[in-house]
């Protein structure tokens, strides 16, 4: 059994006196894995058998924030790594890029689940090469919540409703149909 510990150089008082004595008794975990942002200098001072009870193996890393290099290679391996992976365009990985990840790898591996869970990714948007008019634009949304729509059967909200395939909340979604005239119940009608 392995019980990670994220965060140890903030454990501190009594929690850090109930950790030591769970771990004195018997049966405990096999392996404890922790891990901390910050030099444990100080904070093994204030808890020494603590500190030698925890800490054998010493391993450090550099954070993610400072190589950025291997970004896209850690992103591609994450993806791979989720069932239904979010699909990126360069937008979305530009600004992944940009962000200091101060969880490191969790940090962005929660970012992906949250994003994957929500629907499409809305960071950056490609459009179309040429500048729509109010019609166009009216024209292609309609078609794009009607295919939604057609999509879930006419579903709205829920797990495999139109607004988690939009990425928008379903009261956002009921607000643009009513806005556009577009009927939910229809598409529930052509889905059957």
């Amino acid at each position: 059994q392995t019980v990670i510990l994220h965060h140890l150089d903030q454990l501190e008082g009594p929690f850090a006196d109930t950790l030591l004595q769970v771990l004195s008794k018997d049966p405990h975990p096999d392996r404890f894995v922790t891990t901390c942002e910050n030099d444990l200098s100080s904070w093994r001072e204030d808890h020494p058998d603590l500190f030698h009870t925890l800490v054998v193996l010493r391993l450090e890393t550099i954070p993610l924030r400072e190589r950025p290099e291997d970004l896209p290679e850690l992103l591609e391996t994450l993806l791979d790594s989720l069932p239904n992976p979010p699909s990126l365009m360069a937008a979305d990985k530009e600004w992944i890029a940009e962000q200091p990840w101060r969880g490191n790898v969790p940090s962005l591996l929660s970012w992906l689940e949250y994003r994957r869970l929500e629907g499409p990714l809305s960071v950056g948007v490609e459009l179309p090469a040429q500048v729509l008019t109010e019609a166009e634009f009216e024209a292609l949304e309609k078609t794009n919540l009607k295919r939604a729509l057609a999509k879930t059967g006419g579903r709205i909200s829920g797990p495999r409703g139109a607004a988690r395939l939009l990425g928008i909340p379903a009261t956002t979604l009921t607000s643009r149909l009513k806005t556009l005239g577009i009927s939910p119940e229809k598409s529930k009608k052509a889905h059957k």
